[in-house]
């Protein structure tokens, strides 16, 4: 969206980022639009089966850090409005475990039930 809106083929009228985005800096975030506290970000991860070897693990993680890290990904994903996060294992599943938490809270104060 962040290109279309450059094009001023759309208007944004906030962000569902904690703070506003580096690529779009007058457009607020939903908290700042009236309903404080609202945090919605979208993510990407890696993940293994239970069972996989720690050097396989290690190797993963090493080339993914390397690829994140190299200016032709920190362009391209700059470009799509996107910021590069590159957790551990364990903040990673705490961040699983948090994404869960909030989203249990969520579902019951709605009373959504599955169909």
């Amino acid at each position: 969206a962040t290109g279309f809106a450059k094009n001023g083929q759309i208007k944004p009228i906030a962000v569902t980022s904690a703070q506003r985005v580096k690529q779009l800096p007058d457009v607020p975030t939903v908290s700042e639009s009236g309903i404080p506290g609202f945090q919605s970000t979208g993510w990407f991860g890696l993940v293994a089966p239970a069972n996989t070897p720690k050097p396989i693990i290690e190797k993963i993680y090493n080339a993914t850090v390397k690829a994140v890290n190299s200016e032709a990904m920190k362009k391209s994903l700059d470009m799509n409005g996107l910021t590069a996060v590159v957790n551990s294992q364990d903040e990673f599943t705490a961040q699983i475990k948090a994404e869960s938490a909030n989203w249990e809270k969520v579902i019951k104060g709605r009373n959504i039930s599955p169909r």
